[in-house]
């Protein structure tokens, strides 16, 4: 018999969302004969077993054994998709998409005489330069949306089958609550985990909002592996293996050699979900009292998704012992070797450089309000050792922050403090900042100058 219907892997390994249309089944048909059997367990009666279908995709096995031999076809294609694209993109990094000037081809650098004599002649002949590069630019950022839409689209579909395949306490089949170990072992050996470990440490809550129906599909994946007692402990609260880019769950199915010892690992999933959490949490908080920021469609998503990331991780950490190994919490009494505050207004308005400037503006213009969350939501989880922050509560325009100088440099131990106040334009217009050392009349740093203020102020 010939396994005709994995040509479906083969079409699900594809990006475009629009190749998941072909059946995925454990179910065989002879060329010969026609005859279907279950590829597990040999059976020839396709009328058991069980179906499901997710993204107008039809997903059907005989038997539990059949049942994983889907789940892993799902991941090889999964994996052959994942590792195309980061080839890709190291392909591309650090490409700039001005490839016409920088090959000299473009208009008026090199290119045919004409363009070039009026680029050289007119400001007109510039404009236009200016203007075909920039639609150039806007041209290849849509492509690149596209692609990204067409991506999650793709790995969204990918996460969505899993949630129907992977076993669920909702569900009351044998295979559903006594799961094989094989099922760890794939996800596991899988490039699946990697990616949602990157979904995790996105630390742009806004861009993750735009992302909705990805990110749904990475919380409900979450909390069904998370809640049940076989998946959770190795699948989301221990250390993941680190394995090479190009070992994917088809290499390490086919290998030869036996096991290979994995001795480095990565953060958990649960560590990265929390992470996560603490900035929807802060984010949630600082909506609670700027609501009119959240009105919009937009605004609103994003608090939906906030909600939805904070009580997941509430949740699966507070029932961690599911899996057999308790979440150690940190704990607040552990020296921080970095954070970010809120604080009375007038600790900050009392010091501050920009004390004035910021009493003088009373209003702030849509959208500002919200973007100042936004960027200090982010700095709940996004900043490096040495860094200290502090805001004031009611008025996140103004920060203070000292930067403690790194091992190893000129400025080791060394507390360097700085005010800034994001002005009325914010993000139009850049923040300002002024250096609290500049007083010693000490030159610190060919960007700081004496009178605080930085290099390109």
């Amino acid at each position: 018999m010939v396994p005709n219907n994995l040509r479906g892997a083969v079409h699900l390994c594809g990006v475009s969302a629009d190749l998941i249309v072909v059946p995925v089944s454990s179910w065989l048909k002879c060329r010969k004969c026609s005859t279907n059997a279950c590829i597990a367990c040999r059976s020839i009666s396709p009328t058991s077993g069980s179906s499901v279908n997710v993204a107008r995709t039809k997903i059907s096995w005989c038997c539990s054994r059949g049942r994983l031999f889907v789940i892993w076809i799902i991941l090889c294609g999964f994996d052959q998709a994942y590792i195309t694209a980061k080839k890709h993109e190291a392909s591309t990094t650090g490409k700039s998409g001005m490839r016409g000037i920088e090959k000299g081809s473009g208009v008026g650098y090199g290119g045919n005489e004409w363009n070039y004599n009026i680029g050289r002649r007119s400001y007109g002949g510039r404009f236009l330069n200016d203007r075909r590069q920039d639609m150039h630019t806007e041209s290849i950022k849509a492509k690149a949306v596209s692609a990204e839409m067409k991506a999650d689209t793709f790995n969204g579909t990918v996460l969505a089958f899993l949630v129907e395949l992977l076993p669920s306490l909702d569900r009351q089949s044998r295979f559903d609550l006594n799961p094989p170990q094989a099922v760890n072992d794939l996800l596991l050996s899988s490039k699946l985990l990697d990616f949602c470990a990157e979904l995790l440490r996105n630390d742009s809550l806004d861009d993750a909002s735009k992302r909705k129906a990805l990110y749904d599909a990475l919380l409900n994946l979450l909390r069904v592996v998370g809640t049940h007692p076989v998946t959770a402990a190795p699948v989301i609260f221990q250390e993941r293996p680190v394995r090479t880019k190009d070992e994917n769950i088809l290499s390490i199915s086919f290998q030869q050699h036996g096991p290979v010892l994995i001795k480095e690992t990565s953060t958990s999933l649960a560590e990265g979900l929390k992470n996560l959490s603490t900035q929807s949490v802060s984010m949630l908080k600082q909506a609670s009292v700027n609501e009119r920021e959240f009105h919009s469609d937009e605004g609103q998503d994003l608090l939906w998704l906030c909600r939805q990331i904070a009580d997941l991780a509430e949740y699966l950490l507070m029932n961690s012992d599911r899996g057999g190994k308790k979440v150690e919490h940190s704990s607040n009494d552990k020296p921080k070797d970095h954070g970010i505050f809120d604080v009375p207004d007038k600790e900050i308005f009392g010091s501050s450089h920009f004390a004035t400037a910021a009493m003088r503006l009373q209003r702030s213009r849509p959208g500002r309000i919200k973007r100042l969350i936004t960027e200090i939501t982010s700095l709940e989880t996004g900043l490096p050792p040495g860094i200290f922050v502090k805001y004031a509560s009611s008025r996140l325009d103004l920060i203070k922050f000292i930067i403690v100088g790194p091992n190893g440099t000129p400025y080791e131990n060394g507390l360097f403090e700085f005010d800034l106040f994001c002005p009325e334009m914010y993000p139009d217009e850049s923040p300002q900042c002024f250096f609290r050392g500049a007083g010693s009349g000490l030159h610190w740093n060919p960007n700081l100058h004496t009178d605080g203020k930085g290099k390109s102020a």
